[in-house]
């Protein structure tokens, strides 16, 4: 897992919202959450043609880089910072809404010896957060001081925090080593974390799913490592990240989505969970995956299928989307996944002709 240091999704230091051609009606359409759905397909069939885009505004009150994406609900704009912070705007000028901004407190900084490597700093809330707009609640995961994630979750009416902060250190979790970066997921009363390493693939990390209680009920914690459910080979794994900024999507029954990055193994060494697409039950059970036949030359390439996480497409979102930063692609509805489609133009080369049904 080794991206560029321009960073996926960063705004430095400012929001701005660009309209379109058509007016005020491009942000009449809520985005709650990443791609707008947990669908991921971020397809808003309302949305007018456009042929232009201007500047409408910018922000300046920020108080620090935006690593994910903004989102809308009504005439807010929320968008969270590298500092740990929570900021919601006017979406027609921009102008904040509430009285100050929700904060959680510093965030690490990569300078701290801990970290073996990264390439983001300072290290708050990068993870797109996701909106519940029944209940008005904002979710997000802070970084903070001395070294804790916390999933915090404040009120779209005026920023308020709604519950106290809840840990996310399962057993075995080192968070100098598992960097939270995707979009969070809600669905089935949950919040969905997804977990991989930092850039650079340093020391022992794995792609790892939690689940918490979206009410702030409970602290406990459902946990999935990719690497540790049965179906890999490899006695002693290590990678298999999830951190495509995407985040984890839900289908209609609640099952989870999610894709793996490189793992350790290439050449001829055992399976080890890398490079595929995993489908989770709401509890984050195990229920099927799938790797393409040249997983482990995608491995040794570090051309991650997980750069990026599975989009459910069609006209009921009944097929599994995926595709990676070479050319790996899988389109298939899920219930029969050993029935997988490849596009010619994008499955050529090192992954796309022999693609494998694993579990």
């Amino acid at each position: 897992m080794r991206i560029s240091a321009r960073r996926l999704g960063q705004v430095v230091m400012a929001t701005a919202v660009l309209a379109l051609s058509t007016g005020p009606s491009a942000l009449a359409a809520d985005w709650p959450t990443n791609h707008r759905s947990n669908a991921r397909d971020g397809n808003d069939q309302s949305a007018n043609p456009f042929n232009t885009i201007s500047q409408q505004w910018i922000s300046s009150v920020l108080d620090g880089k935006i690593y994910g994406s903004p989102l809308v609900v009504g005439n807010q704009v929320i968008v969270a910072t590298e500092n740990n912070s929570i900021y919601s705007l006017d979406a027609s000028s921009g102008a904040p809404t509430w009285a100050a901004p929700a904060h959680f407190g510093s965030p690490m900084l990569l300078s701290d010896p801990r970290f073996g490597c990264g390439n983001v700093s300072p290290l708050g809330i990068l993870g797109t957060p996701t909106i519940d707009t029944a209940t008005g609640l904002i979710y997000a995961v802070a970084f903070v001081q001395p070294g804790t994630y916390e999933l915090v979750a404040v009120r779209l009416t005026d920023g308020t925090q709604a519950f106290t902060p809840i840990p996310i250190a399962p057993a075995g979790f080192d968070p100098f080593r598992q960097q939270q970066r995707a979009a969070l997921a809600l669905a089935n009363g949950n919040v969905y974390v997804a977990f991989g390493g930092y850039w650079g693939d340093c020391g022992s990390y794995h792609g790892i799913v939690v689940a918490i209680k979206a009410d702030g009920s409970s602290t406990a914690l459902t946990v999935f490592n990719a690497q540790a459910q049965g179906v890999c080979q490899d006695t002693t794994p290590n990678g298999a990240a999830i951190w495509g900024p995407d985040g984890p999507s839900v289908d209609a029954s609640g099952n989870i989505y999610i894709a793996s990055g490189n793992g350790f193994s290439s050449g001829s060494g055992p399976y080890d969970c890398g490079e595929t697409v995993f489908k989770l039950s709401p509890t984050l059970t195990y229920l099927d995956s799938w790797a393409p036949s040249a997983w482990a030359t995608l491995n040794g390439n570090d051309n991650d299928i997980g750069s990026v996480n599975p989009a459910l497409v069609g006209a009921t979102a009944n097929v599994v989307f995926q595709t990676g930063n070479r050319r790996a692609i899988l389109a298939s509805r899920p219930h029969r996944w050993r029935g997988v489609q490849c596009s010619r133009l994008q499955c050529g080369g090192v992954d796309g002709a022999q693609p494998e049904r694993r579990g």
